[in-house]
């Protein structure tokens, strides 16, 4: 079961830290990073979706506002090889006031604009998102936890519950393989990486938490 192979990675990763657990190894390390990627994916999924030929497509965009979004899209994405593209956050960031006024209100996409802006402005709600992310965290580092103790006694996850799972025991095995990948120099320099992307990851938390200019603590 690929949720119990990620564990296993994670496991591996906190012997060679001698972390008393994998999961005291990705509460100190990786939950930081993890919640960056939740809310920087959440920004940049809606203006993908909604700069896209099938988002206009759907929603019958034309004429200036058709314009406007081409104008978002290539502010805030960068083709890359591969049909992969970079999200520039700031620039996306400062873009969502003006998306929103040429989405229709009463659209999937516009709803979902206003959800997300409800989660980013005023910076109290930031802080709340940020918690909340925390909280899901914690449940779904549970969860793993609990599904390799099942799965190791001999027993058998429910598939609704293993499935709720797998993205974050993915984020874990390959963040921690990242690292680790990184680390030429063995166990110091790995441990070196892992603090590194700890303290980043706090640093981004602070300056998203505390300054009310959004755009400037995403491009940092």
């Amino acid at each position: 079961m690929a949720a119990v192979l990620y564990v296993r990675v994670a496991e591996a990763m906190a012997a060679r830290l001698k972390v008393r657990s994998w999961e005291a190894f990705a509460d100190e390390y990786l939950r930081g990073t993890w919640i960056r990627v939740r809310i920087e994916r959440s920004i940049a999924t809606p203006l993908r979706r909604a700069t896209g030929v099938f988002g206009r497509m759907s929603l019958g965009i034309e004429g200036t506002a058709a314009a406007t979004l081409d104008e978002i899209a290539r502010r805030v994405f960068t083709s890359q090889p591969g049909l992969r593209f970079k999200v520039d956050l700031e620039e996306a960031a400062k873009s969502l006031g003006q998306l929103s006024g040429a989405l229709p209100g009463d659209s999937a996409a516009g709803r979902e604009l206003h959800t997300l802006r409800r989660h980013l402005e005023p910076i109290s709600a930031r802080r709340a998102w940020i918690d909340n992310l925390a909280g899901d965290w914690r449940l779904l580092r549970s969860r793993l936890s609990e599904i390799r103790n099942q799965v190791t006694h001999g027993e058998g996850p429910r598939a609704r519950v293993a499935d709720s799972v797998l993205s974050m025991g993915s984020f874990i095995a390959r963040q921690a393989t990242l690292e680790a990948a990184e680390a030429f120099g063995g166990d110091s320099v790995f441990r070196q990486r892992c603090e590194a992307l700890r303290v980043e990851s706090e640093r981004w938390r602070n300056a998203v938490s505390t300054i009310d200019d959004l755009a400037s603590t995403l491009g940092c």
